[in-house]
């Protein structure tokens, strides 16, 4: 995957659209979903080496808090999601990878590296 697979991509249908998916994903992830609050950049495109793969095509990142098992906010960690370029199952409007900063060095250089050509 390089440069031409990503400006081939589908984007997300919008930006509310992409923002939806994103905390629908995640949902599952947090201890408390209905209390998170997330922030977003905009909507890019590129290409990005995650966990060891390359993935092409629009991403997404910014950060989220939400209540931890005391019911106190947690504070910020960042994310980063890369939507599904497939035409089954929610297409570019499905989130296929993300990941919240439990390795905070991974995901902020990923967002960095989806970022660097805007």
């Amino acid at each position: 995957m390089d440069r031409a697979d990503a400006e081939i991509a589908t984007k997300p249908p919008s930006e509310a659209a992409a923002h939806e998916a994103i905390v629908s994903y995640f949902a599952s992830q947090l201890k408390n979903p209905d209390s998170a609050r997330y922030s977003f950049l905009p909507l890019t495109n590129g290409v990005v080496i995650m966990v060891g793969k390359h993935k092409a095509g629009w991403f997404m990142c910014g950060t989220v808090n939400s209540k931890n098992s005391f019911g106190g906010y947690a504070g910020l960690s960042v994310f980063i999601v890369h939507f599904d370029q497939s035409e089954v199952e929610g297409g570019p409007n499905k989130v296929d990878y993300g990941a919240i900063d439990g390795e905070p060095w991974a995901v902020q250089g990923w967002c960095v590296d989806a970022y660097k050509a805007r």
